[in-house]
C-alpha cells in the first residue's frame, strides 16, 4: 500500500470522526422533548412523497396498498451550526433531535423497511433545516362508492397529521409538486388518473390538528369486465332467444336450454357479488345481471305458455273430432245413442270455425246471415307458433332497447373526480 492511500484512509476516518463528533456536540445541549421555536410560532413542517408501487385496490376490504419514500423537512434553529462544514448526516439522529410526530389516519396497517439496513435517513444542513425520508408501505382505508361499478372511479386519499401537537405547535403543508411517482406505475385493474394535495385542519375536542391530504383519482379498467361478464352474459341471452326457434314440441332440448341458462347466470351472478362488499344499493354490474336473468328466464316461462297452448289446442282438436265423428254418426244411425264429447253446440261451432279455416279465396257468406256474423267475429286462437313468433321479434328488440339505455348511463354519466 502507498503511502498516499494511507494519507487517504486517515484523513477519511478523521473527517468521519469530526462529523459525528459535531454531531453529537450540538446535541449536548438539546431537548429533543420540546419543538423548534416553543413559545412561539408553529413549527412548519413540510411533507412530501415519492410513491415507489401501488398496490391491489380491494373493494372487498375497501383499502389500498402502497410503497412510498415519506419526507419530512422542517428548520430547526438550535441545529444551526458553522458553515465550515457543508452537511451534517446520521441515521440515527431521529433519535436525537426533535422529530415530527406524524401518523398516517385512517391507516390499517404498516410498515418502515429495515432490509438490509434501517431505510431512513435525516439530513441536517447549516442554516438548522432538517430533512427526513423514510421507506414505508402501508395500507389504508379507501371508503368506494359502488354504484357504477364496473364503470366507476375511485378516489382514495392518504391522510397525514400530528398525534400530540395541534395547530398551535406544528403546523403541516404541501402542494402537488410534493408528491412523485414512478414513471411507469403499474396498478392492477385500474389506471391512475391524477394526484391532489390538500391542507385542512380537523377540530377535535382537544383542539384543532392540521392535516395533510393526498388524493389519488383511479380509473377501473373495463377489459376484464368485458371478457368474463358482459360478453358471456350477452351470449346467454342470446341462446336463450334462439330456443325460440325450437319446435314447442322438442320439450326435453327447450327446457334443459332454459334451465341451463338461467343456472349460469345465476352462478355467474354469485362469483360476482362473492368478491365485493354487502352494500345497501344496486351496482351497475348487479342491474345487468339482474337483466339478463330476466331475460332468460322469460324464455322458460314463455315456453311454458307455449307448452300449455300446445296441449290445449291439442285437447281441442281432439274434442272436435270426436263432436265430428259423433254427429256423422248420428245422421247414418238415427237409433245408436250418440257420442258423448262434452261440447255445446255453441262450442262447437267456435272451435270448428277457429280450426276448419276456409281456403283462400272462399267466401264465407253463402250461408245464412247468422253464420256470417258469427265468422266476421271469430278471432284467431292463440297457438304455440304464434307465441314463439311473437317472442322472436319481442325479445331482441326488449334486450336491444335495454343496452341503448345502459351502456350510455354507465359510461357518459359517470361523474369525473379529475377536477373536484
Amino acid at each position: 500500500m502507498s503511502l498516499l492511500q494511507i494519507l487517504r484512509i486517515i484523513a477519511l476516518a478523521v473527517a468521519c470522526y469530526v462529523t459525528r463528533c459535531s454531531c453529537y456536540q450540538l446535541a449536548d445541549s438539546y431537548n429533543n422533548k420540546l419543538r423548534p421555536n416553543v413559545g412561539g410560532p408553529p413549527v412548519e413542517v413540510r411533507v412530501g412523497l415519492y410513491i415507489e408501487s401501488l398496490g391491489a385496490i380491494k373493494e372487498s376490504t375497501m383499502d389500498f396498498r402502497l410503497t412510498m419514500y415519506f419526507r419530512e423537512k422542517w428548520n430547526d434553529p438550535r441545529l444551526a451550526f458553522n458553515k465550515t462544514y457543508e452537511r451534517i448526516y446520521g441515521a440515527d439522529a431521529g433519535n436525537i433531535f426533535w422529530t415530527p410526530d406524524l401518523f398516517f389516519l385512517y391507516e390499517k396497517s404498516g410498515h418502515r423497511h429495515d432490509l438490509t439496513v434501517p431505510n431512513i435517513v435525516t439530513t441536517i444542513q447549516p442554516d438548522g433545516t432538517v430533512f427526513r425520508s423514510s421507506r414505508i408501505s402501508l395500507t389504508s382505508a379507501c371508503y368506494m362508492d359502488l354504484q357504477r361499478f364496473p364503470f366507476d372511479r375511485q378516489r382514495c386519499s392518504l391522510n397525514i397529521m400530528s398525534y400530540s401537537l395541534s395547530t398551535k405547535h406544528m403546523k403541516l403543508v404541501t402542494n402537488d409538486d410534493d408528491v412523485e411517482t414512478e414513471e411507469k406505475l403499474i396498478i392492477p385493474s385500474f389506471v391512475l388518473k391524477s394526484i391532489r394535495t390538500t391542507n385542512e385542519d380537523l377540530v377535535y375536542s382537544t383542539g384543532n390538528f392540521s392535516l395533510v391530504k393526498v388524493i389519488f383519482t383511479f380509473q377501473r379498467q373495463m377489459q376484464s369486465f368485458l371478457l368474463t361478464v358482459y360478453i358471456p352474459s350477452i351470449l346467454l341471452v342470446t341462446v336463450a332467444w334462439l330456443s325460440f326457434c325450437i319446435d314447442a314440441q322438442a320439450a326435453p332440448a327447450r327446457v334443459s336450454l332454459g334451465i341451463t341458462t338461467v343456472l349460469t347466470i345465476t352462478t355467474m351472478t354469485s362469483g360476482i357479488q362473492e368478491s365485493l362488499p354487502v352494500v345497501t344499493y344496486a351496482k351497475a354490474i348487479d342491474v345487468w345481471l339482474a337483466a339478463c336473468l330476466i331475460f332468460v328466464f322469460t324464455a322458460l316461462i314463455e315456453y311454458a305458455l307455449a307448452n300449455y297452448l300446445l296441449i290445449l289446442n291439442k285437447k281441442r282438436k281432439e274434442a272436435i273430432e270426436a263432436a265430428e265423428a259423433s254427429r256423422k254418426s248420428s245422421t247414418t244411425s238415427r237409433d245408436s245413442p250418440p257420442i258423448k264429447h262434452g261440447l255445446s253446440d255453441e262450442q262447437l261451432s267456435r272451435y270448428r270455425t277457429q280450426y276448419a279455416v276456409p281456403p283462400k279465396g272462399q267466401s264465407t257468406t253463402n250461408g245464412s246471415d247468422e253464420e256470417t256474423q258469427t265468422a266476421q267475429i271469430v278471432v284467431t286462437p292463440w297457438t304455440a307458433d304464434r307465441v314463439d313468433c311473437l317472442a322472436r321479434h319481442i325479445y331482441p328488440a326488449a334486450f336491444t332497447l335495454f343496452n341503448l339505455i345502459y351502456w350510455p348511463v354507465c359510461i357518459w354519466m359517470t361523474p369525473d373526480y379529475t377536477d373536484q
